[in-house]
């Protein structure tokens, strides 16, 4: 009797066990590239935004000499440098999103998540 009370007890606390060792806290963090076409000047246009409400802003600055055939490539090879260092730190992309904020404006996110 003691041993069919026991095993099922075993059974429901080894599952518990399993379950609460994969929930580990995950980190989130959002990067906004903003692009302008127009030559107003230099401003941050990267925001990197993390869980902790912290954020930083860089400028980056978009070299797109290549034959006009080339330029998206060319800009989406820039993008990709400018992310491979998080996915590197083992940061993974969630979902992307892009607006026109402007008429010369365009802003591209990245949502990211990273388990610790």
């Amino acid at each position: 009797m003691k041993t069919a009370i026991l095993i099922p007890i075993l059974i429901v606390g080894s599952v518990y066990h399993a379950f609460a060792q994969q929930n580990g806290k995950t980190k989130h963090m959002t990067i906004s590239i903003m692009e302008t076409y127009s030559g107003r000047g230099h401003a941050p246009n990267m925001f990197i935004t993390r869980d902790d409400t912290a954020q930083v802003q860089k400028y980056v600055e978009f070299n797109l000499r290549a034959k006009a055939s080339e330029q998206e490539a060319a800009h989406e090879n820039q993008i990709m440098q400018l992310l491979e260092p998080y996915y590197v730190d083992g940061w993974k992309l969630i979902t992307t999103s892009s607006a026109k904020i402007l008429g010369d404006e365009n802003v591209s996110r990245f949502f990211f998540t990273k388990k610790e």
